[in-house]
């Protein structure tokens, strides 16, 4: 039975293979902070939706119409910024960067999977090659996938941050005045 262990990284012969390990890992790292993300997301476009509903059904109420009114308009904010962390816009994400082998719109653009493979094969031939697509792709998920993602996550959470503080002061406000 073989057992499934990381590579010594002090082995001069499986300097490569550590290498690739790194290189997996790295790419895992930015794909498992990206799923994280997106489930944050989800969990704001839940919490964000409930306060709207919320607000909405007291939308009219005598002293409380403005807090209300910001509640829910800041809620409903936030639910789209969240909504728009899950999958960002094409234009923000999108900057006409190089595509590694391994991005899935690069793949289906091969007429088929031989010809895909000979390009695969090519760029199996060497170390430099191999860490080169790597690099182009833990770069492109980083800064065109996962930054644009968190950033539109921090807008919706602020947001709807904003919204409840904005509501609560106008909320004491009129119970003062």
């Amino acid at each position: 039975m073989k057992e499934n262990k990381k590579p010594d990284v002090n082995d001069p012969e499986n300097s490569f293979g550590s290498s690739i390990y790194f290189l997996v890992s790295t790419l895992g790292r930015a794909d498992s902070f990206s799923q994280h993300v997106d489930t944050q997301s989800n969990i704001l476009i839940g919490v964000s939706t409930a306060i709207f509903a919320f607000a909405a059904t007291k939308f009219g109420a005598h002293r409380e119409f403005l807090f209300f009114d910001i509640l829910g308009f800041f809620s409903a904010l936030s639910a789209i910024f969240a909504l728009l962390a899950t999958h960002p816009p094409k234009f923000v994400r999108k900057k006409g960067q190089a595509e590694s082998l391994m991005y899935n719109k690069k793949i289906v653009e091969f007429s088929s999977p031989a010809k895909y493979e000979h390009e695969l094969s090519g760029i199996m031939a060497t170390k430099e090659k191999i860490t080169q697509q790597y690099a182009t792709e833990i770069y492109n998920m980083y800064k065109y996938y996962y930054r644009p993602k968190r950033e539109l996550y921090k807008i919706s959470r602020n947001t709807l941050l904003l919204g409840i503080f904005l509501s609560f002061i106008v909320g004491t406000l009129s119970m003062v005045i």
